[in-house]
């Protein structure tokens, strides 16, 4: 949305996609939840084993819990947005009723122990929260099978290390997104990177469903799944 550095008062990037009207950003704070599982920072941050244990029980848990939904509700296509993109990835490892993946800007991406990405330095803390999540060859080919399409909004500085961690998070997020891609192709499958302000759509924030020009987004998402025959029901019309 902006930058803020206090004690200094916090500002909008310009033509940020947010409205200003303080009854409607009253609200969009109220969609704010508790986390009711486990997360990363449950198992603390520190570097090598202990921070990869942590974080594979947290993919773990949280995709066998998406696979049974999947179970029940029989082939879907998965959206992710935020923290929950890494368990979209740990899902479509688990279940095989994923269809394709859809990743409103993910800032985990697992990776074949075998094949490493490479170092993206940074901040001790965030080299640790934002680290690869090592799988199996075996489970990281699964990915391989589904289409995934991965997006990013407006106002992200790509190549400039910044001391703000909300600026420097989503630097590194990209690296590691690019690199995630690149495993994935390299192996027959098919993951494309959408940047919104590449296509002509502008100040889209990390909340694209809450911008003011979320139709102009869901569009996107209409045509890339069109583009995938993904557009159509398959199944049974249950409560017809």
């Amino acid at each position: 949305m902006g930058v803020w550095v206090p004690p200094g008062p916090a500002t909008f990037f310009d033509g940020v996609q947010v409205s200003r009207n303080p009854d409607s950003l009253n609200q969009w704070w109220r969609q704010i939840t508790p986390n009711t599982g486990f997360e990363l920072l449950d198992g603390g941050l520190s570097a090598g084993s202990e921070a990869q244990r942590a974080r594979t029980e947290n993919r773990v848990f949280h995709s066998k819990a998406a696979a049974a939904l999947f179970d029940k509700t029989g082939p879907a296509i998965l959206l992710t947005h935020s923290g929950s993109g890494k368990y979209g990835w740990g899902t479509a490892m688990t279940t095989g009723n994923v269809k394709a993946i859809v990743a409103y800007e993910p800032v985990q991406f697992v990776f074949p122990a075998s094949e490493p990405p490479a170092d993206v330095p940074s901040d001790p803390t965030l080299a640790v929260l934002l680290g690869p999540d090592f799988v199996s060859d075996a489970e990281f080919d699964k990915l391989t099978t589904i289409p995934i399409q991965i997006i990013f909004g407006d106002n992200i500085d790509f190549n400039t290390p910044s001391p703000i961690f909300g600026v420097e998070v989503w630097r590194i997020v990209v690296q590691r997104a690019r690199q995630f891609a690149d495993a994935v192709n390299s192996r027959g499958g098919n993951v494309e990177i959408l940047f919104l302000p590449d296509i002509g759509i502008y100040g889209n924030t990390h909340f694209a469903f809450s911008d003011l020009n979320n139709v102009e987004v869901a569009d996107q998402l209409s045509i890339w799944l069109r583009s995938k025959k993904l557009d159509e029901y398959e199944g049974d019309h249950r409560g017809d």
